[in-house]
Protein backbone atom coordinates (compact mmCIF):
# COMPACT_ATOMS: atom_id res chain seq x y z
CA UNK A 1 0.00 0.00 0.00
CA UNK A 2 1.20 3.53 -1.02
CA UNK A 3 2.15 5.87 1.66
CA UNK A 4 -0.89 8.21 3.23
CA UNK A 5 -0.06 11.55 3.96
CA UNK A 6 0.03 12.33 7.58
CA UNK A 7 -0.81 16.65 7.25
CA UNK A 8 -3.98 18.11 8.70
CA UNK A 9 -6.51 19.55 5.69
CA UNK A 10 -9.01 21.48 6.58
CA UNK A 11 -12.69 20.61 6.97
CA UNK A 12 -13.84 23.02 4.33
CA UNK A 13 -11.45 21.99 1.96
CA UNK A 14 -12.43 17.79 2.37
CA UNK A 15 -15.69 18.92 1.98
CA UNK A 16 -15.09 20.12 -1.37
CA UNK A 17 -13.17 17.49 -2.46
CA UNK A 18 -15.20 14.18 -1.47
CA UNK A 19 -14.32 12.11 -4.35
CA UNK A 20 -10.33 12.71 -3.79
CA UNK A 21 -7.60 11.13 -2.03
CA UNK A 22 -5.90 12.53 0.74
CA UNK A 23 -2.83 12.39 -0.69
CA UNK A 24 -4.24 14.83 -3.10
CA UNK A 25 -6.03 16.95 -0.78
CA UNK A 26 -2.88 17.61 1.14
CA UNK A 27 -0.76 18.10 -1.33
CA UNK A 28 1.37 21.75 -0.71
CA UNK A 29 0.79 22.93 -3.88
CA UNK A 30 -2.91 23.22 -3.13
CA UNK A 31 -3.61 26.69 -3.70
CA UNK A 32 -3.32 26.25 -7.56
CA UNK A 33 0.27 26.51 -7.73
CA UNK A 34 2.54 24.49 -9.60
CA UNK A 35 5.45 22.37 -8.32
CA UNK A 36 7.55 23.85 -11.43
CA UNK A 37 6.63 27.35 -10.09
CA UNK A 38 7.56 26.86 -6.23
CA UNK A 39 10.65 25.27 -6.89
CA UNK A 40 12.47 27.80 -8.35
CA UNK A 41 10.78 30.77 -6.25
CA UNK A 42 13.91 32.05 -3.87
CA UNK A 43 16.31 31.85 -7.44
CA UNK A 44 17.12 34.89 -9.52
CA UNK A 45 18.48 38.30 -8.91
CA UNK A 46 14.85 40.31 -9.60
CA UNK A 47 12.88 39.77 -7.07
CA UNK A 48 9.83 41.15 -8.55
CA UNK A 49 10.22 38.07 -10.99
CA UNK A 50 9.80 35.72 -7.73
CA UNK A 51 6.56 37.74 -6.82
CA UNK A 52 5.19 36.92 -10.50
CA UNK A 53 6.05 33.19 -10.39
CA UNK A 54 4.27 33.37 -6.35
CA UNK A 55 0.78 34.68 -8.06
CA UNK A 56 -1.56 31.37 -7.49
CA UNK A 57 -3.34 30.13 -10.80
CA UNK A 58 -7.33 30.12 -10.29
CA UNK A 59 -8.27 26.52 -9.01
CA UNK A 60 -11.85 25.23 -10.72
CA UNK A 61 -14.56 25.38 -8.64
CA UNK A 62 -15.68 22.29 -7.00
CA UNK A 63 -19.37 21.34 -7.05
CA UNK A 64 -21.01 20.90 -4.05
CA UNK A 65 -21.65 17.65 -3.01
CA UNK A 66 -25.08 15.75 -2.09
CA UNK A 67 -25.33 15.12 1.71
CA UNK A 68 -24.79 11.35 3.11
CA UNK A 69 -27.45 10.48 5.54
CA UNK A 70 -26.33 6.95 6.07
CA UNK A 71 -22.72 6.56 6.01
CA UNK A 72 -23.10 2.71 5.50
CA UNK A 73 -25.07 3.32 2.37
CA UNK A 74 -23.06 5.56 0.94
CA UNK A 75 -19.67 3.37 1.81
CA UNK A 76 -20.95 0.81 -0.21
CA UNK A 77 -19.60 2.55 -3.28
CA UNK A 78 -16.43 3.47 -1.84
CA UNK A 79 -13.53 2.88 -4.65
CA UNK A 80 -10.57 1.13 -2.35
CA UNK A 81 -7.33 1.19 -2.93
CA UNK A 82 -6.23 -0.50 -6.36
CA UNK A 83 -2.75 -1.35 -5.41
CA UNK A 84 -3.77 -3.98 -3.45
CA UNK A 85 -5.22 -7.45 -4.87
CA UNK A 86 -8.48 -8.31 -5.43
CA UNK A 87 -9.30 -10.45 -1.51
CA UNK A 88 -6.91 -7.41 0.64
CA UNK A 89 -9.15 -4.87 -1.33
CA UNK A 90 -12.18 -7.26 -0.13
CA UNK A 91 -11.39 -7.36 3.13
CA UNK A 92 -10.71 -3.36 3.61
CA UNK A 93 -13.78 -2.30 1.93
CA UNK A 94 -15.62 -4.84 5.06
CA UNK A 95 -13.70 -3.07 7.65
CA UNK A 96 -15.11 0.60 6.36
CA UNK A 97 -18.16 -0.76 6.29
CA UNK A 98 -17.92 -2.09 9.87
CA UNK A 99 -16.91 1.47 10.71
CA UNK A 100 -19.54 3.45 9.43
CA UNK A 101 -22.12 0.99 10.74
CA UNK A 102 -20.61 2.03 14.00
CA UNK A 103 -20.53 5.41 13.32
CA UNK A 104 -24.23 5.73 12.22
CA UNK A 105 -25.53 4.02 15.59
CA UNK A 106 -22.99 6.56 17.50
CA UNK A 107 -24.27 8.99 15.41
CA UNK A 108 -27.62 10.15 17.80
CA UNK A 109 -25.24 10.62 20.52
CA UNK A 110 -21.95 10.75 20.15
CA UNK A 111 -20.55 12.37 22.51
CA UNK A 112 -20.99 12.55 26.73
CA UNK A 113 -19.75 14.82 29.84
CA UNK A 114 -18.47 13.50 32.96
CA UNK A 115 -17.93 16.05 35.91
CA UNK A 116 -14.78 14.21 37.07
CA UNK A 117 -14.45 17.04 40.05
CA UNK A 118 -16.09 20.28 40.95
CA UNK A 119 -13.78 22.02 38.66
CA UNK A 120 -13.03 19.75 36.15
CA UNK A 121 -15.00 17.75 32.82
CA UNK A 122 -14.31 15.41 30.60
CA UNK A 123 -16.04 14.94 27.58
CA UNK A 124 -15.37 11.87 25.36
CA UNK A 125 -16.50 11.58 21.49
CA UNK A 126 -17.73 8.76 20.17
CA UNK A 127 -15.83 6.62 22.60
CA UNK A 128 -12.50 7.92 21.43
CA UNK A 129 -11.45 10.91 21.99
CA UNK A 130 -11.58 13.34 25.00
CA UNK A 131 -11.20 16.62 25.91
CA UNK A 132 -10.39 17.45 29.57
CA UNK A 133 -11.03 20.91 30.81
CA UNK A 134 -9.81 22.36 33.86
CA UNK A 135 -11.80 25.07 35.01
CA UNK A 136 -8.96 25.86 38.03
CA UNK A 137 -6.30 25.41 35.93
CA UNK A 138 -7.38 27.23 32.94
CA UNK A 139 -6.35 24.43 30.40
CA UNK A 140 -7.95 22.34 28.22
CA UNK A 141 -6.36 19.16 27.03
CA UNK A 142 -7.12 15.88 24.52
CA UNK A 143 -6.61 12.95 24.07
CA UNK A 144 -7.69 9.31 23.51
CA UNK A 145 -9.93 6.59 24.99
CA UNK A 146 -8.84 3.23 24.68
CA UNK A 147 -10.53 0.65 26.67
CA UNK A 148 -11.96 3.48 29.18
CA UNK A 149 -9.13 4.96 30.08
CA UNK A 150 -7.95 8.40 28.93
CA UNK A 151 -4.73 9.09 27.99
CA UNK A 152 -3.78 12.83 27.54
CA UNK A 153 -1.63 13.49 24.80
CA UNK A 154 0.81 17.16 24.27
CA UNK A 155 -1.19 18.00 20.65
CA UNK A 156 -2.02 21.29 20.12
CA UNK A 157 -5.91 20.90 18.46
CA UNK A 158 -8.68 22.73 17.39
CA UNK A 159 -11.05 23.79 19.76
CA UNK A 160 -13.37 26.08 17.64
CA UNK A 161 -14.37 23.93 14.92
CA UNK A 162 -13.24 20.58 16.64
CA UNK A 163 -12.46 17.32 14.76
CA UNK A 164 -10.90 19.09 12.13
CA UNK A 165 -9.01 16.32 11.08
CA UNK A 166 -9.70 12.42 10.65
CA UNK A 167 -7.07 11.86 12.75
CA UNK A 168 -9.81 11.41 15.59
CA UNK A 169 -11.32 7.99 13.75
CA UNK A 170 -7.73 6.43 14.75
CA UNK A 171 -9.01 5.04 18.07
CA UNK A 172 -11.88 3.92 17.35
CA UNK A 173 -9.97 1.61 14.52
CA UNK A 174 -8.12 0.21 17.51
CA UNK A 175 -10.66 -0.19 19.88
CA UNK A 176 -12.82 -2.12 17.39
CA UNK A 177 -9.84 -3.91 16.08
CA UNK A 178 -10.44 -2.73 12.68
CA UNK A 179 -6.13 -1.56 12.40
CA UNK A 180 -4.30 -2.69 15.37
CA UNK A 181 -0.39 -3.52 14.60
CA UNK A 182 0.16 -4.52 18.16
CA UNK A 183 -2.30 -8.23 18.10
CA UNK A 184 -1.26 -8.78 14.58
CA UNK A 185 -3.29 -9.49 11.51
CA UNK A 186 -3.85 -12.27 9.16
CA UNK A 187 -5.15 -10.04 6.15
CA UNK A 188 -2.41 -7.32 5.90
CA UNK A 189 1.34 -7.13 6.70
CA UNK A 190 2.36 -4.88 9.65
CA UNK A 191 4.36 -2.37 7.37
CA UNK A 192 0.72 -1.99 5.91
CA UNK A 193 -1.33 -1.12 9.34
CA UNK A 194 -0.77 2.71 9.04
CA UNK A 195 -2.00 3.03 5.78
CA UNK A 196 -4.79 0.93 6.24
CA UNK A 197 -5.48 2.98 9.18
CA UNK A 198 -5.73 6.37 7.57
CA UNK A 199 -7.02 5.13 4.35
CA UNK A 200 -10.04 3.58 6.79
CA UNK A 201 -10.02 7.13 8.83
CA UNK A 202 -9.84 9.63 5.73
CA UNK A 203 -12.72 7.86 3.94
CA UNK A 204 -15.07 7.24 6.57
CA UNK A 205 -14.25 11.21 7.68
CA UNK A 206 -15.02 12.73 4.20
CA UNK A 207 -18.04 10.90 4.85
CA UNK A 208 -18.60 12.35 7.87
CA UNK A 209 -18.11 15.65 6.47
CA UNK A 210 -21.18 15.28 4.42
CA UNK A 211 -23.75 14.19 7.02
CA UNK A 212 -25.66 16.93 7.65
CA UNK A 213 -26.00 15.72 11.84
CA UNK A 214 -21.97 15.49 11.70
CA UNK A 215 -21.24 18.52 10.64
CA UNK A 216 -24.28 20.55 13.27
CA UNK A 217 -22.72 18.44 16.07
CA UNK A 218 -18.91 20.03 15.66
CA UNK A 219 -20.30 23.49 14.56
CA UNK A 220 -22.44 24.14 17.47
CA UNK A 221 -23.33 20.72 19.70
CA UNK A 222 -19.97 19.86 20.74
CA UNK A 223 -17.86 23.29 21.35
CA UNK A 224 -20.77 24.39 23.91
CA UNK A 225 -20.31 21.12 25.90
CA UNK A 226 -16.32 22.59 26.55
CA UNK A 227 -17.90 25.50 28.26
CA UNK A 228 -15.08 27.58 27.54
CA UNK A 229 -15.92 30.56 29.13
CA UNK A 230 -17.27 33.03 26.75
CA UNK A 231 -15.17 36.12 26.96
CA UNK A 232 -12.23 34.22 27.11
CA UNK A 233 -13.30 32.63 24.35
CA UNK A 234 -13.63 36.09 22.35
CA UNK A 235 -10.50 37.34 23.71
CA UNK A 236 -8.30 34.20 22.08
CA UNK A 237 -10.06 35.21 19.00
CA UNK A 238 -8.92 38.44 18.73
CA UNK A 239 -5.52 37.35 20.17
CA UNK A 240 -4.87 35.11 17.14
CA UNK A 241 -1.72 36.49 15.21
CA UNK A 242 -2.63 34.47 12.51
CA UNK A 243 -6.28 34.38 12.49
CA UNK A 244 -8.56 32.06 9.96
CA UNK A 245 -12.22 31.99 10.18
CA UNK A 246 -14.08 30.81 13.47
CA UNK A 247 -10.54 28.57 14.11
CA UNK A 248 -8.50 28.91 17.08
CA UNK A 249 -6.14 26.45 18.58
CA UNK A 250 -5.92 25.20 21.61
CA UNK A 251 -2.11 26.68 22.07
CA UNK A 252 -3.36 30.02 21.85
CA UNK A 253 -6.25 29.68 23.88
CA UNK A 254 -4.64 28.24 26.85
CA UNK A 255 -2.10 30.79 26.66
CA UNK A 256 -5.00 33.52 27.18
CA UNK A 257 -7.09 31.74 29.48
CA UNK A 258 -3.72 30.73 31.61
CA UNK A 259 -2.67 34.28 31.64
CA UNK A 260 -6.23 35.81 32.17
CA UNK A 261 -5.20 38.85 33.98
CA UNK A 262 -2.52 40.01 31.41
CA UNK A 263 -4.77 39.43 28.24
CA UNK A 264 -7.81 41.22 30.02
CA UNK A 265 -5.54 43.74 30.77
CA UNK A 266 -4.05 44.96 27.11
CA UNK A 267 -8.27 44.15 26.63
CA UNK A 268 -9.07 46.94 28.21
CA UNK A 269 -5.67 49.22 27.87
CA UNK A 270 -4.87 48.58 23.98
CA UNK A 271 -6.92 45.90 22.15
CA UNK A 272 -4.71 46.40 19.13
CA UNK A 273 -2.04 44.91 20.48
CA UNK A 274 -3.87 41.54 21.57
CA UNK A 275 -2.22 39.95 18.34
CA UNK A 276 1.16 40.90 19.09
CA UNK A 277 1.04 39.66 23.43
CA UNK A 278 0.07 36.06 21.69
CA UNK A 279 2.84 36.07 19.52
CA UNK A 280 4.91 37.53 22.85
CA UNK A 281 3.37 34.74 25.24
CA UNK A 282 3.75 32.15 22.57
CA UNK A 283 7.84 32.11 22.66
CA UNK A 284 8.10 31.49 26.12
CA UNK A 285 7.55 27.52 27.51
CA UNK A 286 4.17 26.51 27.57
CA UNK A 287 2.12 27.16 30.63
CA UNK A 288 4.45 29.37 32.27
CA UNK A 289 2.75 33.01 33.49
CA UNK A 290 3.30 36.21 32.95
CA UNK A 291 3.53 38.09 36.33
CA UNK A 292 3.52 41.77 35.27
CA UNK A 293 1.79 45.02 36.51
CA UNK A 294 2.15 46.42 33.37
CA UNK A 295 1.95 44.01 30.54
CA UNK A 296 2.24 46.55 27.53
CA UNK A 297 5.55 47.40 29.52
CA UNK A 298 6.56 44.66 29.14
CA UNK A 299 5.91 44.16 25.30
CA UNK A 300 8.30 47.36 25.02
CA UNK A 301 11.07 46.20 26.62
CA UNK A 302 11.17 43.25 24.69
CA UNK A 303 11.22 45.35 21.73
CA UNK A 304 13.81 47.51 22.99
CA UNK A 305 15.38 44.89 23.79
CA UNK A 306 15.70 43.41 20.36
CA UNK A 307 17.38 47.06 19.35
CA UNK A 308 14.13 48.76 18.14
CA UNK A 309 14.28 52.69 19.03
CA UNK A 310 11.23 54.70 20.77
CA UNK A 311 10.34 55.89 17.72
CA UNK A 312 9.71 52.52 16.15
CA UNK A 313 7.35 51.38 19.65
CA UNK A 314 5.48 54.54 19.65
CA UNK A 315 4.97 53.70 15.95
CA UNK A 316 3.80 50.34 16.95
CA UNK A 317 1.31 51.85 19.41
CA UNK A 318 0.19 53.85 16.68
CA UNK A 319 -0.85 51.34 14.15
CA UNK A 320 -1.22 48.28 16.23
CA UNK A 321 -0.81 44.67 15.66
CA UNK A 322 -2.70 45.20 12.16
CA UNK A 323 0.95 46.28 10.62
CA UNK A 324 1.86 42.25 11.07
CA UNK A 325 -1.52 40.77 9.47
CA UNK A 326 0.29 40.69 6.09
CA UNK A 327 3.65 39.20 7.54
CA UNK A 328 1.92 37.05 9.67
CA UNK A 329 -0.23 35.51 7.13
CA UNK A 330 2.78 34.99 4.45
CA UNK A 331 4.99 33.49 7.29
CA UNK A 332 3.24 30.12 8.70
CA UNK A 333 6.03 28.62 9.66
CA UNK A 334 8.18 31.06 11.67
CA UNK A 335 7.62 32.36 14.92
CA UNK A 336 5.26 35.50 14.85
CA UNK A 337 7.04 37.89 17.36
CA UNK A 338 10.21 36.90 15.31
CA UNK A 339 8.36 38.10 12.12
CA UNK A 340 6.78 41.11 14.11
CA UNK A 341 10.76 42.38 14.98
CA UNK A 342 12.25 41.92 11.86
CA UNK A 343 9.50 43.18 10.12
CA UNK A 344 9.38 46.29 12.06
CA UNK A 345 13.05 46.72 12.03
CA UNK A 346 12.60 47.34 8.07
CA UNK A 347 10.26 49.32 8.24
CA UNK A 348 13.00 51.38 10.85
CA UNK A 349 15.34 51.36 7.89
CA UNK A 350 13.38 52.97 5.77
CA UNK A 351 12.14 55.90 8.12
CA UNK A 352 8.94 54.60 9.94
CA UNK A 353 6.46 55.36 6.59
CA UNK A 354 2.81 55.12 6.43
CA UNK A 355 1.81 51.58 6.66
CA UNK A 356 2.77 49.86 3.23
CA UNK A 357 -0.20 48.82 1.54
CA UNK A 358 -0.70 44.83 1.28
CA UNK A 359 0.41 44.12 -1.93
CA UNK A 360 3.80 46.05 -1.43
CA UNK A 361 4.30 43.77 2.09
CA UNK A 362 3.34 40.75 0.22
CA UNK A 363 5.81 41.70 -3.02
CA UNK A 364 8.77 42.45 -0.15
CA UNK A 365 8.19 39.76 1.61
CA UNK A 366 8.48 36.91 -1.04
CA UNK A 367 10.93 39.02 -3.05
CA UNK A 368 13.49 39.06 0.06
CA UNK A 369 12.51 36.31 1.61
CA UNK A 370 13.02 32.40 1.46
CA UNK A 371 11.02 30.39 1.24
CA UNK A 372 9.91 26.82 2.20
CA UNK A 373 7.04 25.95 -0.26
CA UNK A 374 4.90 29.07 -0.84
CA UNK A 375 5.77 30.09 2.87
CA UNK A 376 8.35 33.17 3.33
CA UNK A 377 11.10 33.25 6.01
CA UNK A 378 12.27 36.59 7.12
CA UNK A 379 15.86 36.56 8.29
CA UNK A 380 17.68 38.84 10.20
CA UNK A 381 18.64 42.15 8.29
CA UNK A 382 15.62 42.13 5.79
CA UNK A 383 15.73 44.74 2.84
CA UNK A 384 19.09 45.90 4.35
CA UNK A 385 20.48 45.77 1.19
CA UNK A 386 18.51 48.08 -0.53
CA UNK A 387 19.18 52.02 -0.52
CA UNK A 388 16.85 53.53 2.59
CA UNK A 389 16.09 56.27 0.64
CA UNK A 390 14.34 54.50 -1.94
CA UNK A 391 12.93 52.63 0.40
CA UNK A 392 11.16 55.20 2.21
CA UNK A 393 10.55 56.96 -1.23
CA UNK A 394 8.94 53.48 -2.22
CA UNK A 395 6.92 53.25 0.96
CA UNK A 396 5.79 57.07 0.24
CA UNK A 397 4.74 56.23 -3.24
CA UNK A 398 3.15 53.14 -2.68
CA UNK A 399 0.76 55.48 0.38
CA UNK A 400 0.24 57.71 -2.74
CA UNK A 401 -1.03 55.03 -5.12
CA UNK A 402 -3.15 53.33 -2.02
CA UNK A 403 -5.04 56.68 -1.38
CA UNK A 404 -5.73 57.53 -5.19
CA UNK A 405 -6.73 54.22 -5.85
CA UNK A 406 -4.15 53.17 -8.29
CA UNK A 407 -2.36 50.53 -6.72
CA UNK A 408 -2.34 47.83 -10.07
CA UNK A 409 1.13 47.30 -11.52
CA UNK A 410 2.84 49.38 -8.75
CA UNK A 411 4.52 46.49 -7.10
CA UNK A 412 6.35 45.42 -9.62
CA UNK A 413 7.57 49.15 -10.34
CA UNK A 414 8.64 49.04 -6.95
CA UNK A 415 10.41 45.69 -6.22
CA UNK A 416 12.27 46.55 -10.24
CA UNK A 417 13.48 50.03 -8.07
CA UNK A 418 14.21 48.42 -4.62
CA UNK A 419 16.92 45.74 -6.81
CA UNK A 420 18.05 48.76 -8.95
CA UNK A 421 19.26 50.21 -5.59
CA UNK A 422 21.06 47.19 -4.61
CA UNK A 423 23.33 47.46 -7.16
CA UNK A 424 24.61 51.42 -6.26
CA UNK A 425 28.33 51.44 -6.02
CA UNK A 426 27.70 53.97 -2.97
CA UNK A 427 25.28 55.89 -1.42
CA UNK A 428 22.64 58.02 -3.23
CA UNK A 429 23.95 62.15 -2.95
CA UNK A 430 21.76 65.00 -1.76
CA UNK A 431 20.94 65.83 -5.59
CA UNK A 432 19.65 62.51 -6.65
CA UNK A 433 18.29 61.86 -3.08
CA UNK A 434 15.75 64.41 -3.92
CA UNK A 435 15.30 63.54 -7.40
CA UNK A 436 12.20 61.65 -6.57
CA UNK A 437 10.50 58.47 -7.49
CA UNK A 438 9.97 59.26 -11.16
CA UNK A 439 14.18 59.30 -11.23
CA UNK A 440 14.37 56.55 -9.28
CA UNK A 441 11.93 54.59 -12.37
CA UNK A 442 13.93 55.68 -14.80
CA UNK A 443 17.10 54.27 -13.20
CA UNK A 444 15.82 51.34 -12.86
CA UNK A 445 14.47 50.95 -16.36
CA UNK A 446 18.05 52.09 -18.12
CA UNK A 447 19.40 49.54 -15.58
CA UNK A 448 16.86 47.19 -17.01
CA UNK A 449 17.95 48.19 -20.22
CA UNK A 450 21.57 47.51 -19.66
CA UNK A 451 21.32 44.30 -18.52
CA UNK A 452 19.43 43.08 -21.56
CA UNK A 453 21.68 44.72 -24.15
CA UNK A 454 24.67 42.84 -21.98
CA UNK A 455 23.10 39.47 -21.49
CA UNK A 456 23.16 39.38 -25.64
CA UNK A 457 26.47 40.99 -26.06
CA UNK A 458 29.98 39.16 -25.58
CA UNK A 459 31.48 40.49 -23.09
CA UNK A 460 34.86 42.37 -24.35
CA UNK A 461 37.85 44.53 -23.07
CA UNK A 462 40.37 46.38 -23.97
CA UNK A 463 43.21 48.28 -23.49
CA UNK A 464 43.09 52.86 -23.63
CA UNK A 465 45.88 54.76 -24.57
CA UNK A 466 45.07 57.17 -21.76
CA UNK A 467 44.08 56.11 -18.39
CA UNK A 468 41.13 58.74 -16.12
CA UNK A 469 42.43 62.26 -15.42
CA UNK A 470 41.32 65.76 -14.25
CA UNK A 471 40.69 68.62 -15.59
CA UNK A 472 39.41 71.56 -14.09
CA UNK A 473 35.84 70.57 -12.30
CA UNK A 474 35.93 67.62 -14.82
CA UNK A 475 36.91 63.75 -14.80
CA UNK A 476 38.27 62.24 -17.98
CA UNK A 477 37.14 58.12 -17.85
CA UNK A 478 38.03 56.26 -20.42
CA UNK A 479 35.61 53.81 -21.02
CA UNK A 480 37.67 50.21 -21.44
CA UNK A 481 34.96 47.31 -21.65
CA UNK A 482 31.65 46.49 -23.82
CA UNK A 483 29.78 46.90 -20.29
CA UNK A 484 30.74 50.69 -19.96
CA UNK A 485 30.34 51.51 -23.45
CA UNK A 486 27.06 50.25 -23.08
CA UNK A 487 25.98 51.72 -19.70
CA UNK A 488 27.13 54.97 -21.07
CA UNK A 489 25.73 54.68 -24.32
CA UNK A 490 22.17 54.56 -22.48
CA UNK A 491 22.76 57.00 -19.73
CA UNK A 492 23.76 59.77 -22.90
CA UNK A 493 20.88 57.97 -25.05
CA UNK A 494 23.18 57.82 -28.04
CA UNK A 495 24.42 55.04 -30.27
CA UNK A 496 28.31 54.53 -28.59
CA UNK A 497 27.12 50.52 -28.07
CA UNK A 498 27.66 50.03 -32.19
CA UNK A 499 31.66 50.63 -31.71
CA UNK A 500 31.95 47.88 -29.40
CA UNK A 501 33.65 45.75 -32.02
CA UNK A 502 36.08 49.06 -32.90
CA UNK A 503 37.11 49.79 -29.41
CA UNK A 504 37.71 45.98 -28.95
CA UNK A 505 40.24 45.60 -32.60
CA UNK A 506 41.59 49.22 -30.82
CA UNK A 507 40.77 51.40 -33.58
CA UNK A 508 38.60 53.82 -31.59
CA UNK A 509 38.50 54.74 -28.22
CA UNK A 510 35.78 56.26 -26.13
CA UNK A 511 36.40 58.99 -22.94
CA UNK A 512 33.59 59.94 -21.23
CA UNK A 513 33.36 63.37 -19.36
CA UNK A 514 31.77 63.47 -15.48
CA UNK A 515 31.78 66.40 -12.86
CA UNK A 516 34.07 65.11 -10.12
CA UNK A 517 32.10 66.07 -7.21
CA UNK A 518 29.16 63.99 -8.69
CA UNK A 519 29.69 62.02 -11.33
CA UNK A 520 27.16 63.31 -13.42
CA UNK A 521 27.57 63.09 -17.33
CA UNK A 522 28.52 66.02 -18.96
CA UNK A 523 29.79 64.73 -22.92
CA UNK A 524 31.74 62.03 -24.55
CA UNK A 525 33.95 61.85 -26.77
CA UNK A 526 35.24 59.59 -29.55
CA UNK A 527 38.93 59.49 -31.03
CA UNK A 528 39.74 57.52 -33.96
CA UNK A 529 42.70 55.82 -35.37
CA UNK A 530 43.28 55.86 -39.44
CA UNK A 531 45.75 53.75 -41.44
CA UNK A 532 48.45 55.85 -40.96
CA UNK A 533 47.75 54.77 -36.77
CA UNK A 534 46.68 58.66 -36.67
CA UNK A 535 44.70 59.67 -33.96
CA UNK A 536 41.66 62.32 -34.88
CA UNK A 537 38.58 63.51 -33.14
CA UNK A 538 35.77 61.41 -34.38
CA UNK A 539 33.07 63.41 -32.58
CA UNK A 540 32.10 65.42 -29.45
CA UNK A 541 28.64 65.28 -27.95
CA UNK A 542 26.46 65.91 -24.80
CA UNK A 543 22.87 64.41 -23.91
CA UNK A 544 21.45 62.66 -26.83
CA UNK A 545 23.64 64.05 -29.68
CA UNK A 546 23.39 67.55 -28.22
CA UNK A 547 26.06 70.27 -28.90
CA UNK A 548 28.58 69.68 -26.24
CA UNK A 549 29.05 72.39 -23.48
CA UNK A 550 32.64 74.85 -23.63
CA UNK A 551 34.23 72.63 -21.44
CA UNK A 552 33.80 69.23 -23.25
CA UNK A 553 35.09 71.04 -26.20
CA UNK A 554 38.42 71.71 -23.94
CA UNK A 555 38.66 68.29 -23.28
CA UNK A 556 38.55 67.08 -26.66
CA UNK A 557 41.40 69.22 -27.90
CA UNK A 558 43.21 67.93 -24.64
CA UNK A 559 42.72 64.52 -25.45
CA UNK A 560 43.98 65.16 -29.15
CA UNK A 561 47.17 66.88 -27.84
CA UNK A 562 47.60 64.05 -25.52
CA UNK A 563 47.30 61.47 -28.16
CA UNK A 564 49.65 63.11 -30.24
CA UNK A 565 52.25 63.18 -27.76
CA UNK A 566 51.98 59.42 -26.83
CA UNK A 567 52.71 59.01 -31.16
CA UNK A 568 55.51 61.07 -30.49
Amino acid sequence: MQPSSQAEGSPDELEKHPGGSLDDLFCPYSEGMSENDVSHISQGRKPWRRLIQLRCKSAPVASEPKPVLSLSAAAHSAETPTWLPSWQRSEIHRRLMTLCEWLDNHLDKPARVENTSRDSRLVTVFDSLAYRVDYKNHRIVSGTQIDGHFKPDNAVFEVGRPLSSPFWLLPILKNLDLACADQGDIFFETTLMDDLAHWLSGTAYRLLLRNPVFQNFRRNKLPRMLKIPKDIYGIALAARPRPVGPLIDSRTLNDVWHNEKTFRQIARENPQLLPLMSAFVEQIHPGQKIYSKDPVLTLKKCFRDSGLSDAAWRYLIRHGSRLFRIPWEITAGQAPLEVAIRYLEALESAGLPPPPPPTIVKALLHGYSQHHLTDAYIDEGLLETVDPVVLRAGFMEADRHRREGTMEGFAEEFLGVCWWSEGLPDCLDNNQSKAGWKWFVRQWLEEEEANVLLEDTEPLYWITQLDEFQMGRMSVVPLSSSESLIRESLAMRNCLQTYIEDCANGRFEVYSVRETTTGKRKGCIGLRQDSHDFWSIADVKGFANSPPIGEVEKIAYELFKRMQEIED
